[in-house]
């Protein structure tokens, strides 16, 4: 898809990224990475990096994550990001996953600076 649309375009002006699984058995993506954190944060991610230099090319571009209010209750497991060896819960990977898209949105916002002209949101659809 990214590939097909660096193709086909020359500009983004906007981007949302609203894929998402919720409580899922424990199960891998074929990188090897917990499901939920693979498709509610890495593949957004990948993409919008992919598509960054498209939305640079806009003269003014938003990126827009779909999170959860599930991320105020979320914990970052940085030993055990994918949830092994008996410390699965499907929630407890929802709310891992939504947490690292609302602290990557941020981190984003703030490395592209204030003076971009891609700006970052992430919003809790209700």
């Amino acid at each position: 898809f990214a590939d097909e649309l660096k193709a086909r375009e020359s500009a983004v002006d906007i981007l949302i990224n609203n894929a998402g699984i919720y409580q899922c058995p424990e199960w891998e993506t074929t990188d090897g990475f917990e499901m939920q954190f693979g498709t509610n944060h890495l593949g957004p991610f990948l993409l919008t990096l992919t598509l960054l230099p498209l939305l640079q090319s806009a003269p003014v571009a938003r990126i827009v994550n779909v999170a959860s209010g599930y991320h105020e209750i979320g914990k970052i497991h940085f030993d055990n990001i994918n949830l092994k060896n008996g410390a699965y819960d499907p929630e407890k990977a929802y709310c891992q996953s939504k947490l690292a898209m609302v602290l990557c949105t941020r981190e984003m916002a703030r490395r592209l600076g204030t003076e971009s002209n891609v700006k970052c949101y992430a919003l809790n659809p209700g």
